[in-house]
Order: structure tokens, then C-alpha cells, then sequence
């Protein structure tokens, strides 16, 4: 079922991000959905990074998704501007294309992980993750999928 048959993959010219899609998002149309629907904050976790700050950020929270979205959930969702990397990631053997500029217009944020962790703290640099916050709780809107491609 979740056999990988593309391997190779040249996005048209753009600005493009990749996911490897979770079930509950193949099932919802392909829509991108956070794992929680809390705000994109968190406190400080252990190992510590300094300079730090003290109290719920978007700095931690980037930290903290980055190490383990599962343990971190909010409304932030992991993607990478490499095919290759979101190929890894799609268990369900399905990727999608993400519009960057229709993220921006629909109010969605971008965090680059290595905008906010140093090279040292970031646990998949090959991943060269971004991460979409949505300002809304819910699923992320249809229009920013660009593409879905069966790997």
C-alpha cells in the first residue's frame, strides 16, 4: 500500500515546499491537518539554546517541532523544499506540492528551522525544514496544494 514507485520528481519552476502526507490527510482531500489545534508556542525544553528566553515563544516552538512533533504538537506542520526528503516522510506513498505564495497570501506563516536553530540543535538538517502555522485552528486550506504525487 505504501510502496515507493516515483522516485524522481522536477517541480515546475516556482516556490515550492513538499509533504509526505499523513492518512488522516490523504482521507480529509489531501488537506493539510496539525496535529493539535493549539497556538504555535511553547516553553523551553531541555537541551537548552542559548541565548534563551524565558516563557512560551515561537523560537521554542520551532525548537521543540523540530525535535519531535509528536511530543510538540500545535498548529504547526513540517514540510522541506526537497522532493527527495518529503519522499522519506510519505509513508502512505503520497506527497504533495505546496504552493508558497498562495501560503503567504492566505495569511499561513513560514518558519525555517535553520532561521531559528543552530546548525548543532537541528535533529534532520537534511530535511532543511519549514514549517506552516496557520492562523486559524482546523485544516490548512485546500488552495495552497499545489500538486499531489504518488511516490
Amino acid at each position: 500500500m505504501c510502496g515507493r514507485v516515483r522516485l524522481t520528481y522536477e517541480a515546475p519552476p516556482g516556490n515550492w515546499l513538499f509533504r509526505g502526507v499523513r492518512h488522516a490527510e490523504i482521507d480529509a482531500g489531501y488537506r493539510l491537518i496539525p496535529k493539535a489545534q493549539r497556538p504555535f508556542l511553547d516553553d523551553a525544553q531541555l537541551p537548552l539554546t542559548f541565548p534563551l528566553s524565558f516563557g512560551p515563544s515561537v523560537e521554542h516552538a520551532v525548537r521543540n517541532h523540530q525535535r519531535d512533533s509528536d511530543l510538540n504538537q500545535t498548529r504547526g506542520v513540517s514540510t522541506t523544499p526537497h522532493f527527495e526528503r518529503a519522499v522519506h516522510y510519505a509513508r502512505c506513498g503520497v506527497v504533495v506540492r505546496i504552493d508558497v505564495e498562495a501560503a503567504s497570501r492566505l495569511g499561513i506563516l513560514l518558519h525555517r528551522v535553520a532561521d531559528h536553530v543552530p546548525p548543532q540543535g537541528r535533529t534532520h538538517p537534511e530535511d532543511d525544514e519549514v514549517i506552516l502555522v496557520s492562523p486559524v485552528d482546523g485544516e490548512f486550506p485546500a488552495e495552497i496544494i499545489a500538486e499531489v504525487i504518488r511516490v
